[in-house]
């Protein structure tokens, strides 16, 4: 029973009935026809009989008695009572011949023989008053008078006999109409039992179709009324039958489990996110510590070529002492030593000075090569945000109305994981820029480090060429010429290193408020993710 389906159940409904009314209306076209088949066996049987016994009766009576009284009165013709005594004698002959042919019951052919016996002295005693009608000619009344006497003893006997038969025709008419009664009374109880048994089938069809669909619907109901105010996920269906409702029933059980898949999915990618936004903003701050780091070199940097403008200012001024030295290199030689002793001296400190200038602008470079890919991490944890917020998204769209929540916080996710890449962006052009300066200031820096090696040289080559100072005045002229022209040369460098310090002091004030504004994004994110996972929590799977 339990693997029949609804569609099948209600043809079912739809047929039994239909059956039911075919038997009924089957039963009845029997019914009625045993009926009338006994009513015209009584009819062809009973009234026929009783039509035929009664016309006999009424022959003898009216037309064979009625005629010979009516010619003893003068009321007919002799010839005309003897014609109608004649025709009545003929169509008893005819009827009762008819009434013979019928089929008779053992008592009522005894009944009719006697019957039969009893006409042939009726019958005599009317041929005998038709031979004195015919004789007299009516005018011997007296013997007509006597002789309607007998003939009444004679027709009485035959009257009562047919009186009898009637008796008997009308009690076997009794006993038909009572077996249809009877008949009736049976057919009536039958088509009763069968209306019962019939409403009884109909009645438990209908309430077993009825039962085998409300049953599982307010069990299923009661699943969804559970899931639409507790949030229960938690709960099956009982599959009890193999019809529809048992595959509307497994069907509701397939998208419970696939939601509670989807709510542990959602739960995971919410935990996930609050990691990699605790991540990210442990990151940011290590990048905010690094910008903040890097912004205390660069001012260490910015000092320092302030130093070494006053240096290069300083060369420029030895190198001019020198100049008036060289003019006087024959009064001054002593003195003219000495001074180049202080030029090397000053020179190696220079040297030394560009040499940790270059290394700062180097390390400076290096760490923007780290903050870039620091970034590149922000970048690719942002791209990932996007992309599980974009998840989220269309899980939450595949939820329908119970996910329009679930859409609205990984739209706000999606907002802040772009916002970020674009702040990530905007900070990798930044550093670009910043290697960009750096790679520059470290290139001059290092053109500045070889011309200050190369006056080193110069000064040392007039250290050892001072003994011979006199005669050569026009070369040490030549050399500090040069040596006043690479002092101009690196007073601009300097200048524009301490320009480039700048600018990368510039940057790193920008990109640490950069970092933090990733900081304060990755903790609205991960108070994001801790909102979604709460309220993903309000589902009990």
């Amino acid at each position: 029973m339990e693997g029949i389906s609804i569609k099948q159940k209600l043809i079912l409904g739809c047929v039994v009935p239909l059956l039911a009314l075919l038997l009924l209306v089957i039963g009845a076209t029997q019914a009625m026809s045993q009926l009338m088949t006994g009513i015209n066996a009584m009819y062809q049987g009973e009234v026929v009989q009783l039509k035929e016994l009664k016309q006999i009766a009424d022959l003898y009576a009216v037309k064979v008695i009625d005629a010979a009284n009516k010619a003893n009165v003068g009321g007919f013709e002799p010839s005309r009572s003897k014609a109608d005594m004649s025709a009545a004698q003929q169509e008893i002959t005819r009827i009762w011949r008819q009434y013979r042919s019928h089929n008779m019951s053992d008592e009522e052919r005894r009944l009719a023989d006697k019957v039969e016996g009893l006409f042939a002295a009726a019958n005599h005693e009317i041929d005998s008053v038709m031979q004195l009608l015919d004789r007299s000619q009516g005018q011997d009344r007296t013997a007509l008078s006597a002789a309607i006497m007998p003939l009444y003893q004679v027709i009485d006997p035959v009257s009562d006999a047919v009186s009898v038969l009637v008796e008997y025709q009308l009690t076997e008419a009794e006993k038909k109409v009572a077996e249809l009664n009877q008949l009736r009374q049976q057919l009536t109880q039958l088509f009763i039992a069968l209306f019962v048994v019939v409403g009884g089938c109909v009645l438990f069809i209908g309430i077993w179709a009825g039962r085998s669909v409300s049953q599982p619907l307010a069990a299923m109901g009661q699943i969804l009324r559970g899931m639409q105010t507790d949030l229960d996920l938690s709960k099956q269906a009982p599959v009890l039958r193999k019809d529809e409702m048992g595959s509307l029933a497994h069907s509701l059980n397939e998208v419970i489990r696939h939601f509670r898949g989807l709510i542990a999915q959602i739960n995971d990618m919410a935990e996930q996110l609050a990691r990699e936004s605790a991540q990210l903003a442990h990151i940011g701050v290590e990048s905010r510590q690094r910008f903040a780091q890097q912004q205390a070199e660069t001012d260490q940097t910015a000092t320092a070529m302030n130093q070494m403008s006053s240096t290069v200012a300083e060369v420029a001024n030895s190198s001019n002492n020198a100049a008036d030295a060289a003019r006087h290199a024959d009064d001054s030689a002593r003195h003219g030593h000495k001074t180049v002793e202080d030029a090397i001296h000053r020179m190696s400190g220079l040297s030394s000075q560009i040499q940790n200038t270059a290394a700062m602008i180097t390390q400076l470079a290096d760490d923007s090569r780290d903050i870039g890919s620091v970034m590149d991490a922000i970048r690719g944890i942002a791209e990932q945000t996007n992309l599980l917020a974009l998840n989220a998204a269309i899980e939450a769209a595949r939820a329908g109305d119970q996910g329009r929540g679930f859409a609205v916080v990984a739209d706000e996710v999606r907002t802040l994981a772009q916002r970020t890449q674009r702040s990530t962006e905007e900070i990798g052009k930044t550093i670009i820029k910043l290697q960009q300066g750096a790679n520059q200031a470290a290139s001059s820096m290092e053109q500045g480090l070889e011309q200050v090696e190369e006056s080193n040289r110069t000064v040392l080559a007039c250290g050892q060429a001072l003994g011979d100072i006199v005669s050569s005045v026009n070369v040490i002229n030549e050399m500090n010429t040069q040596i006043a022209t690479a002092a101009e040369e690196q007073s601009k460098v300097a200048e524009e290193i301490t320009r480039n310090v700048v600018n990368i002091a510039h940057i790193s004030t920008e990109s640490t408020e950069a970092a933090t504004q990733l900081n304060q994004s990755c903790h609205e994110l991960e108070q994001l993710s801790n909102d979604l996972k709460a309220k993903v929590g309000q589902f009990r799977c």
